[in-house]
């Protein structure tokens, strides 16, 4: 009877779950290339989201923490806390930025972020 959200990302350091994130404040703007396994990663377009965030959620032990990610490791927790909203990212995709992935490693793994405020 109790209701979770909850999200598992692998980072380099191993596996983090996150349950009931919520964004808590966002600052700034940028864009990134983005895809996703819901769309078996071969549909790539860049996503307009805020640069910075702070996300407050429950560790399994029960804790609640507030953590203020870099980068990638922000864009991932934005882009997964949208998937509990409902939404996937190709709904997200600016206009004229979508393509079909090549497969190439680099092209999926390798994105840069591009600030716009």
């Amino acid at each position: 009877g109790i209701s979770k959200r909850i999200i598992l990302v692998w980072l380099d350091s191993g596996p983090e779950i996150y349950i009931n994130p919520e964004v808590v404040t966002t600052e700034g703007r940028g864009v990134y290339p983005e895809s996703c396994i819901s769309s078996a990663m071969l549909i790539i377009g860049e996503v307009t989201r805020p640069w910075a965030a702070k996300v407050r959620y429950t560790t399994l032990n029960g804790q609640q923490k507030v953590i203020e990610p870099d980068g990638a490791h922000c864009r991932l927790l934005l882009h997964e806390i949208d998937h509990l909203e409902g939404a996937v990212c190709s709904e997200k995709y600016n206009h004229g930025t979508i393509k079909i992935a090549s497969g190439k490693p680099e092209e999926i793994l390798s994105p840069k972020l591009r600030r716009l405020e």
